[in-house]
C-alpha cells in the first residue's frame, strides 16, 4: 500500500488561490506591435533610437536603444513592465496604460534576436 500524502493545509491553498488571482489581475493585456512602434515614434523617440531605421534620438540622450533593451540578457515582458512603470533618474514618469504599456514592451520584445 502507498503511503498516505499529507493534504495541503487551508491556509496554503488559500494563500496560492489568491497569489495566482493577484498575479492574473497584474497581467497586461496582449499588446500590439503596430501600436507599440507607433507610441514609442511619438512618445520614446526623443530619447531612444526605437527603430532600425531612426539614426539618433531627436535630442542628444544616453538612453539605450530599443533594440539593445530587448536584446539585454533576462530581458523579458515581465522586467520591461517593471521598467516602465518604475521611476528613473533620467527617465520623464510617464504613466501609460495598460494597453500603451503592453504595445510598448511587445514592440520591444519583437525587436529580440532570436
Amino acid at each position: 500500500p502507498m503511503p498516505a500524502r499529507p493534504a495541503l493545509a487551508p491556509g496554503l491553498l488559500l494563500a496560492l488561490t489568491l497569489g495566482v488571482a493577484a498575479h492574473s489581475q497584474l497581467a497586461l493585456p496582449p499588446g500590439d506591435v503596430r501600436h507599440g512602434r507607433e507610441f514609442a515614434l511619438q512618445t520614446c523617440s526623443v530619447c531612444h533610437v526605437v527603430a532600425p531605421e531612426q539614426l539618433s534620438p531627436r535630442r542628444v540622450a544616453r538612453a539605450p536603444s530599443f533594440s539593445a533593451i530587448a536584446n539585454s540578457e533576462g530581458m523579458n515582458g515581465m522586467k520591461l513592465q517593471a521598467i516602465l512603470s518604475s521611476p528613473h533618474a533620467v527617465m520623464p514618469n510617464l504613466i501609460l496604460t495598460p494597453e500603451e504599456a503592453s504595445d510598448v514592451i511587445t514592440y520591444i520584445m519583437s525587436l529580440r534576436r532570436r
